[in-house]
């Protein structure tokens, strides 16, 4: 076995739906760059970028919904994935030690889907992609493991207020997007500490958010 093989696989082992998120991000930034011609402007000319942008007037038909989870996975620009992709290496193994992997998974999907809903109620012209919503959302899960361990909340709380800095005095950032998904972020961490199993929460939230997705997808339709 090579080095390099030797590496992925030591990588995935502990954190085995982080590395798959890491390798959907940058497949489907790569069949944006080919279908577009254009590594700075992907986005462009790409029927499967097209399809995949989260706009809410788009999101009226049943299966638009859709769009509120294959956003996450588009990005704008080489700078824009690598930056979300560090993120979601030096984060999402820590959380997704913490929860495991299943629930994990929803937990990301959620935060990120609560970023969706949040734009579309608030930016609902505005056309958003990126996987930052569930970043946000894993920053808050992670001060959530912070609190319930006594254990580096500082470095947790410092690390979300850069982030939020970040958005605030950048231009073109959705900052609602952020916002919604940090949201439910702070909600799941919260959830961590009831007695109810962990997974039911994170798939109920799913749930509501699916259903609050489509209906304001056809209320924006109207």
């Amino acid at each position: 076995m090579s080095s390099l093989a030797r590496s992925v696989k030591n990588f995935a082992r502990p954190a085995p739906v982080t590395a798959t998120l890491l390798l959907l991000n940058v497949l489907a930034f790569a069949i944006t760059v080919l279908q577009s011609r254009s590594l700075m402007h992907p986005l462009q000319a790409s029927s499967f970028a097209e399809h995949g942008i989260l706009y809410a007037p788009y999101m009226h038909a049943p299966i638009e919904w859709l769009r509120a989870l294959s956003a996450l996975f588009l990005h704008i620009d080489p700078t824009h994935l690598g930056f979300n992709m560090l993120m979601l290496f030096l984060i999402g193994r820590e959380v997704e030690r913490g929860l495991g992997s299943i629930p994990y998974l929803g937990a990301y999907l959620a935060c990120g889907m609560g970023g969706s809903l949040a734009v579309m109620l608030q930016a609902p012209l505005s056309p958003t992609v990126g996987a930052s919503s569930s970043l946000y959302g894993l920053m808050a899960i992670l001060l959530a493991f912070s609190i319930r361990n006594r254990t580096q909340v500082t470095a947790a709380l410092v690390l979300i207020a850069v982030n939020f800095g970040y958005s605030l005095i950048t231009p073109n950032v959705s900052l609602w997007g952020h916002i919604g998904g940090f949201a439910v972020g702070v909600l799941l961490g919260a959830l961590m500490f009831s007695r109810l199993r962990f997974r039911l929460w994170v798939w109920g939230v799913m749930a509501v958010e699916v259903f609050g997705v489509a209906m304001v997808g056809n209320a924006l339709a109207v």
